[in-house]
């Protein structure tokens, strides 16, 4: 099942950095995906009352059920689901590889014009990823951020209680602005029940999107079908490439990069022989727990977009073609996506 929302104005996910008088610039970032299960819950709480409690984890972090990820959507003649472009997609649109230098000792990421590359600053549509995933970039399966939301800045004052002006409390807001017929999907697991349509409140300030529920979208049954002929390749060659769809919390407290090898080992692979990795900043995020009013540890994730390179030996049986790593995935974190390299 997917949640379509639309907002009805520009939303805030502001950044987890003070905001006071000394700090009055509240900037956003993309949505995470704590943020969007948390309005899920909320709206499956609002509807059924204290019957759900269970279900949707009341006063613990994660739900029963499982939010699976969530991406960004456009209408651009026909739906689409768009994921963040990932690191070794280039600005040329070439794909990097690692290469192993024997002489030195080494392994070096590079693609066909060398070292000196930048990975591609957007989005890749979902029909692209499949072809991504087979080992090929088509140009018209990048779409350029911009095209997809925009930030924009708002500037305020704060006011006292009698509406009076606040002196040294000028702020400015910084917010995502959607284009027209672009939003955000949540893929929820089947068997959570819904309304077809209705309002959520969604990040700071709870500003309301629209949503609507639908049936799992084709371009995600056409992986399914696929994913038989990916897996084939990928146990011809003992290479696999994870790719990082949304932010992966694999650290037990700082910040962390490193695979876990025991959940490769529950997919069939029995010898991992090497491991390179591409990717972004780490993700730092906190929150705000409203049972206890105090705020959340403070974790850090791995970036979506990040991706593995994975020498292995053993043979994938995974019958899905995604994956859930590290921690807090039933909220969305750490869907993967595997293809070939």
């Amino acid at each position: 099942m997917i949640l379509v929302m639309k907002p009805y104005d520009s939303l805030l996910f502001r950044e987890p950095r003070p905001f006071d008088v000394n700090n009055h610039v509240a900037r956003t970032i993309l949505p995470l995906p704590q943020t969007l299960a948390g309005a899920v819950r909320s709206a499956i709480y609002v509807k059924y009352g204290s019957e759900v409690k269970d279900l949707i984890g009341f006063g613990k972090e994660e739900p029963e059920f499982e939010i699976l990820g969530h991406f960004f959507y456009r209408y651009d003649g026909k739906f689409e689901l768009l994921v963040e472009s990932p690191h070794d997609v280039t600005q040329n649109l070439g794909l990097v590889k690692p290469h192993r230098i024997d002489k030195l000792g080494i392994t070096i990421l590079m693609d066909s014009e060398g070292i000196k590359f930048r990975p591609f600053n957007g989005f890749l549509k979902f029909s692209g990823l499949i072809d991504y995933l087979q080992g090929r970039i088509a140009e018209d399966s990048v779409v350029e951020r911009q095209k997809i939301f925009k930030k924009e800045r708002r500037v305020g004052i704060a006011l006292t209680k009698a509406k009076v002006t606040k002196e040294e409390h000028f702020y400015q807001v910084e917010m995502l602005r959607f284009s027209d017929d672009c939003g955000i999907a949540v893929w929820v697991e089947d068997g959570v029940d819904f309304d077809d349509e209705g309002i959520l409140g969604v990040g700071g300030e709870r500003r309301f999107v629209k949503f609507e529920k639908r049936e799992e979208p084709e371009c995600i049954t056409n992986l399914r079908s696929k994913w038989k002929k990916i897996r084939d390749k990928i146990n011809e060659t003992g290479r696999l490439k994870i790719y990082l769809a949304t932010p992966a919390i694999l650290g037990a407290k700082g910040y962390s990069s490193k695979l876990d090898y025991d959940l490769l080992g529950d997919i069939g692979i029995e010898r991992v022989r090497s491991v390179n990795f591409i990717g972004g900043k780490p993700v730092i995020f906190s929150g705000w727990d409203f049972v206890t009013r105090k705020p959340k540890p403070t974790r850090y994730a791995v970036p979506a977009g990040s991706v593995y390179f994975v020498e292995f030996e053993g043979e994938v049986k995974l019958d899905m073609p995604y994956l859930k790593l590290g921690k807090l995935t039933k909220l969305g974190y750490g869907l993967c996506f595997m293809g070939v390299w």
